[in-house]
């Protein structure tokens, strides 16, 4: 009996080396995927200059735009 229970206990543990192996190198691929793909977006966002408008950011005085933001937001005169 008890040579029965030391063969069942070394075969789970067989079972589950063999699973946490797998798992582990799946876990793997997965990481790397997950890193490379990003660092591909990544560059294909810095070689689009991160979406820069071509303003800089700054304030664009024309009267046009002020004209247009003011009707739109109901602050005509």
């Amino acid at each position: 009996m008890e040579e029965v229970l030391v063969e069942n206990t070394n075969n789970v543990k067989q079972q589950a080396q063999q699973q946490a192996e797998v798992a582990f190198v799946g876990f793997i691929k997965f990481s790397k995927y997950v890193a490379y793909t990003s660092i591909l977006l990544l560059l294909v966002v810095a070689s689009c200059n991160f979406g820069v408008d071509g303003t800089g950011g700054g304030y664009d005085p024309s009267q046009e735009l002020k004209d247009s933001y003011r009707s739109n937001m109901g602050l005509d005169k």
